[in-house]
C-alpha cells in the first residue's frame, strides 16, 4: 500500500494536482509569490507564513498560481473581484490624508495620548523629561521611569543581605539548592 501525505491528499482532492505539479509551479515562480513577488518568511502560527498557497478560480476551479498568505487573503476578501482590487489601489494612491498627524504612539488611544501634557503623576512631558520606547513608540515620563526602575531593582544593601542569609543557611545546612542537569 502506498501512503500519501496530508499535503498530497489535499492537493489531489482540492485542486486535482500532484506534488510534482506543485513543485514545478513553485520552481517556475522561483519560490516567490505570483502577486507580490516576495519569498515567504518562516514563522507565524502553524508555519502559515513560510509556504505558498494554491490560488484558484472559484468559478472554474482552474489553478492560477501560488500566493503568499497575505496576497491569498487579500484576493479572498475582495471576492476575486479585479474591480474591487483596482478601486482599492486607486484609493491608496490618490486619496490625500484627511487629518495630518504625527503619531509616534501606537495603541487604542494613541492620538489622545499624544495630546496629554503631563504623566499620571503630574510630571510634564517636556523634551528633557520624555522617554519614547523605541519598539512601541510609547511615551514615558523619565522621573516615573527612574522611580519604577528603583522599585524593581533591589538596593545594593538588600543584595548583600540576601547573600549573607544564603551563606548562613548553607553553613547551617538549611538551604535548599537544586541543581538541574
Amino acid at each position: 500500500m502506498i501512503y500519501r501525505t496530508k499535503t498530497e491528499i489535499h492537493l489531489s482532492n482540492r485542486y486535482g494536482m500532484s506534488i510534482a505539479q506543485y513543485t514545478d509551479l513553485l520552481n517556475s515562480q522561483h519560490g516567490r509569490c505570483a502577486a507580490c513577488r516576495n519569498i515567504p518568511s518562516p514563522g507565524g502560527r502553524r508555519n502559515v507564513n513560510n509556504k505558498l498557497f494554491v490560488d484558484h478560480d472559484h468559478a472554474t476551479g482552474d489553478v492560477r498560481g501560488l500566493l503568499c498568505q497575505k496576497c491569498n487573503a487579500a484576493i479572498g476578501l475582495t471576492v476575486n473581484s479585479p474591480t474591487i482590487l483596482r478601486a482599492l489601489a486607486d484609493y491608496l494612491e490618490k486619496s490625500p490624508a484627511i487629518v495630518k498627524t504625527k503619531l509616534t504612539h501606537r495603541g487604542k488611544h494613541g492620538a489622545y495620548q499624544l495630546t496629554k501634557k503631563t504623566c499620571v503623576n503630574g510630571h510634564p512631558f517636556s523634551q528633557e523629561n520624555t522617554y519614547v520606547i523605541p519598539a512601541t513608540g510609547h511615551r514615558m515620563c523619565r522621573v516615573c521611569r527612574r522611580q519604577s526602575d528603583l522599585r524593581r531593582r533591589p538596593s545594593i544593601n538588600q543584595q548583600k543581605r540576601d547573600k549573607r542569609v544564603l551563606a548562613k543557611d548553607v553553613a547551617n545546612g538549611s538551604a535548599r539548592i537544586t541543581e538541574y542537569t
